[in-house]
């Protein structure tokens, strides 16, 4: 028995829910679970597992049994699963380590916080539901979708059950924390006091005063790196008795005047610590409980309430460490503001919590966690003026930002959490300069950072860090690739696509990393039309419409995925214009037009959306006019140019709108308007004179002679193309109008 390319081996367990097989993937030759649903299901059900797989498979979390793929057949819906292989948690307790325990408890929690971010419930969690793998990964099973209990009711023992569900109530995300709570304590007993205390906060009798799986999640991280603390700790405990006991002695012999001083003091101190402690209370925990029920409303007024209280403070009257606290409390407050789209307020957030941290670094030079609170108060004052518009204060804050993470890391040479803002602060740099087209110095960024993430590489292997890695190998290949320097590009971009093929090699089904591989065989088949190989070009645009089309088959209502699509057939038309297949070439031009249409069609379309569908019009009327339909092209010329008009003073947009005139005035001139295409190229040129001066971008440099060959002006562009020649530029449509240029002068 098969079902499409997948056979059916052996029956692992059929029931009344449904039925299990082991399976084989014949196309991409690797073992599965395959889950087959019947038709009768109630529709509530299957539903509520569609959204799960859709949800997990998005995830492609190290922890959770993967979702490889889905089959509608006539005897019901089929999933092909990851098959987990391994022994429970609850068979090889016994044996485990302390270390092995703290990385299951991590483990498990991650992921269950990263279903509820998708809004999945796992609603069965106990020991027998995380796999200790053969290849010694963890993973969470026996969600709703990945059970293979068919036989019964999925049910994890009453021992495991949450109160509520004990009522006979429905499992929530509030439930699996009850059962993560239950978990802990299994594996650890009781624990220490910071584990009896992570315990007691999960298993409370109320589903609302149980923590979140994030604020879950932050406080066994902090518990699994206490070994590394633990110096700092001894010592600091040291250095409080010693504090302690004098301040005893001290306290005795005070009057009843100096007692009276003191204790105000600590009391505003105990107030400021509350105001802390809250403000942490608000964001770990409350915010997602908030969210999950529509009262974000009760958090804003709270959130305001804080700002005024941070705002009251004195830097001067404050310990260095306690302003770093508060400086980072008001950085996370800032976040969730940005994340709720208000930029200024977050911008304000963000500058008094520089001023804060600012104060806390000038008492105490010394103390890294003032400089490094301080950093990152800079990181995200200039994220939120980068998202404002603001390039030139955000890439101050950036530089500051990279002066306080070169300090810290000069220290801490081998400490990684430095070294990642060292290398996130020096990118940043280089992205920011890129938009001010300062190519060259934002490559020796960008190249900056690559050095420091392959010296993190070094010091702790990962494949995300690897990910990381490849989005640089991107940045430094499409700097020089703008610089003219084409052939060091296509091996940049070469390099970039090794690392994401070896990425996905291990984790096939992570979709982030799929379509960035598509994108890395588009930069490659843009730079191959751009050096006269259409054949590679279209091979490679092939390669990543293919991967789009996956994707867009996963999740239809993902609109990034159908604008990666739309641009994938626009590029294919491109390269089967340049071999002479025009209508091949049309028939992808109308398919990116479609799907570009169905995106913005859904809500109010942003400005590189509206780019995009600029260009599109662009290159269809191009193929359009070497189909010999030049009325056609000119109305797709028309609405290319209305579009960009209104961008006109904004650098992303001049180069298309450039092309758009140009083009305009070809098919004005195709349909006898000679005045007309000689007014539409006269502004071409206007705006691409100006973008030429600032910029060795060959993109730039073609179409400025482009439009310099169109308005007669060859000697203009002879120096123009002669340039572009030796960067190994060859694209085949200019370099035949500029020999018929050269033969009518």
């Amino acid at each position: 028995m098969s079902v499409d390319h997948i056979r059916l081996l052996r029956a692992i367990e059929e029931g009344p829910f449904g039925s299990v097989h082991a399976g084989m993937d014949d196309i991409l030759l690797r073992r599965v679970l395959v889950k087959t649903i019947p038709g009768g299901v109630d529709p509530g059900f299957r539903e509520r597992l569609l959204d799960e797989a859709r949800a997990l498979s998005a995830l492609a979390h190290p922890n959770i049994q993967r979702v490889y793929s889905y089959a509608e057949t006539p005897d019901g819906d089929v999933f092909a699963l990851e098959p987990v292989e391994g022994t429970t948690v609850a068979e090889a307790a016994a044996s485990m380590t302390v270390a092995e325990r703290v990385r299951i408890a991590n483990a498990a929690a991650s992921a269950i916080a990263a279903a509820h971010h998708v809004r999945v419930v796992h609603g069965a969690l106990s020991p027998a539901s995380v796999i200790l793998t053969k290849s010694h990964e963890i993973r969470v099973i026996d969600f709703a979708l990945t059970t293979t209990h068919v036989s019964a009711p999925r049910e994890p023992g009453p021992d495991w059950l949450s109160p509520e569900q004990r009522r006979g109530e429905p499992a929530t995300h509030a439930s699996d924390m009850y059962a993560l709570g239950l978990l802990l304590r299994f594996l650890f007993a009781d624990g220490d006091s910071e584990m009896r205390a992570i315990i007691a906060s999960l298993v409370q009798e109320a589903p609302s005063d149980r923590a979140t799986a994030g604020f879950t999640v932050a406080r066994l991280e902090r518990l699994a790196e206490r070994p590394r603390r633990r110096a700092r700790i001894v010592a600091s405990a040291v250095t409080l008795a010693l504090l302690t006991a004098g301040a005893v002695k001290y306290t005795l012999d005070l009057r009843r005047e100096r007692a009276a001083a003191v204790a105000a003091q600590a009391d505003e101190e105990l107030r400021r610590a509350q105001a802390s402690a809250l403000v942490t209370y608000m964001l770990d925990d409350l915010h997602d409980k908030l969210d999950a029920v529509g009262q974000l409303d009760i958090l804003d007024r709270t959130t305001r309430k804080a700002l005024t209280y941070f705002a009251s403070l004195s830097p001067d009257s404050i310990a260095p460490r306690e302003l770093a606290s508060n400086a980072k409390a008001l950085t996370n407050l800032g976040q969730v503001q940005l994340s709720q789209g208000d930029r200024a307020a977050a911008a304000k957030t963000f500058e008094q919590s520089v001023r804060l941290a600012e104060a806390g670094a000038h008492h105490d030079p010394g103390d890294d966690e003032s400089r490094f609170a301080l950093g990152r108060a800079h990181s995200w004052l200039g994220n939120a003026l980068q998202l404002d518009g603001d390039v030139d204060r955000a890439l101050a804050h950036m530089r500051e930002f990279a002066r306080t993470s070169d300090d810290l890391v000069q220290r801490h040479p081998r400490e990684t959490r430095f070294l990642h803002e060292q290398a996130y602060a020096h990118g940043n740099i280089g992205t920011l300069l890129e938009q001010q087209e300062h190519i060259a110095e934002a490559l020796a960024e960008y190249e900056r950072a690559m050095a420091i993430k392959k010296q993190i590489l070094a010091l702790e292997p990962g494949d995300d860090l690897l990910a990381s890695v490849a989005v640089s190998t991107n940045k430094i290949a499409v700097a020089r690739q703008k610089l003219g320097r084409l052939e060091d590009a296509r091996l940049g971009f070469e390099e970039e696509l090794r690392i994401r093929e070896t990425l996905l090699s291990r984790q096939p089904a992570n979709k982030p990393w799929r379509r960035s591989l598509a994108i890395c065989h588009d930069y490659l088949g843009a730079l191959a039309v751009a050096t006269g190989d259409p054949d590679a070009a279209l091979r490679h645009f092939s390669r990543q419409r293919t991967i789009d089309e996956e994707l867009t088959a996963f999740d239809p209502r993902n609109m990034d995925w159908q604008r990666d699509l739309a641009i994938a057939n626009l590029q294919s038309g491109v390269a089967l214009r340049m071999r002479g297949g025009i209508d091949a070439a049309l028939e992808s031009h109308a398919v990116a037009d479609r799907l570009l249409q169905s995106v913005l069609a859904r809500g109010t379309p942003g400005k590189s959306r509206l780019r995009d569908m600029a260009n599109v019009q662009i290159e269809y009327a191009r193929t359009l006019l070497a189909a010999g339909r030049a009325r056609e092209a000119s109305a797709r010329a028309d609405r290319a140019v209305a579009a960009l008009l209104p961008m006109r003073d904004e650098p992303p947009a001049q180069r298309f709108l450039g092309d758009a005139l140009l083009v305009q005035g070809e098919a004005r001139f195709a349909q006898g308007d000679a005045a007309g295409a000689r007014a539409s190229w006269e502004d071409a040129d206007a705006v691409a004179r100006g973008l030429a001066a600032r910029s060795s971008n060959p993109r730039v440099l073609d179409l400025h002679a482009r439009i310099l060959l169109r308005l007669g002006r060859t000697d203009l562009a002879q120096p123009v193309i002669e340039q572009l020649l030796a960067t190994g530029y060859r694209n085949r449509e200019l370099v035949l109008l500029w020999k018929r240029g050269k033969e009518e002068t």
